[in-house]
């Protein structure tokens, strides 16, 4: 979809995933730029509960039991960053497993697991949030991508891609037209290049919190194609 700058920006857009941007893997890539994507940017593929992607990995959906597993995802990912000190990562983390397993439960959270010879390699996820209707999509839902981690181990082999496909083709057969995400300056060129494009969205931080990158979990990284 064409035209003007999103207006109505949602303060944390979603998580981004980098797979060797500018051929240095990158751990965690959500920072300060908010960025959107059409829903007619890609084709929409037909949905897999598990597909494969190159070598032996295998990825599933996540489940209630695997919110531990997705927090310290995320908890690394921004260890990745350096975004935060150690107290407070601890503390989010907690928080956010006990946000995210009852979204689990009810489907408004999806996440992916990515498996190799059954030990975790890397994850994602994505929010379903219920928006306001807007011009750019009528219906009152958007995604939102987040905790895309992969571990350092496996890095540079498109797994991030993968999960970036995946979430973006899994919002296309829900008919959700706008997916968002923020990305850091290591993530940024990965999304431009899969169609996701720049907002106008501002941040206020309240309560003393530090100026540091806006950051919710995109963190994968991987092989990317122009």
């Amino acid at each position: 979809m064409e035209g003007e700058e999103e207006r109505y920006g949602i303060s944390a857009a979603g998580d981004g995933d980098a797979d060797a941007v500018s051929g240095f893997d990158v751990g965690a890539i959500e920072g300060e730029y908010g960025h959107l994507l059409h829903g007619s940017c890609l084709l929409m593929r037909r949905r897999r509960v598990e597909f494969y992607t190159r070598s032996m990995f295998k990825t599933r959906l996540a489940t209630v039991a695997d919110a531990e597993l997705i927090g310290l995802q995320r908890r690394s990912m921004f260890v990745d960053s350096g975004q935060a000190e150690e107290a407070k990562l601890q503390t989010m983390m907690e928080n956010f497993v006990a946000w995210v397993e009852p979204r689990l439960s009810d489907g408004s959270y999806v996440g992916w697991i990515v498996e190799e010879d059954g030990h975790v390699v890397a994850g994602a996820g994505m929010w379903l949030i219920d928006f306001p209707p807007h011009w750019m999509d009528s219906e009152p839902m958007r995604a939102y991508l987040l905790n895309f981690y992969v571990d350092p181990a496996v890095r540079g082999r498109g797994l991030a891609y993968e999960l970036l496909k995946t979430a973006v083709e899994d919002a296309q057969r829900r008919g959700i037209k706008v997916v968002s995400l923020h990305a850091s300056k290591f993530g940024k060129p990965l999304y431009e290049r899969n169609g996701f494009e720049p907002t106008n969205e501002m941040i206020l931080r309240l309560g003393g919190v530090e100026g540091e990158e806006e950051s919710d979990g995109v963190c994968a990284t991987g092989e990317l194609p122009s």
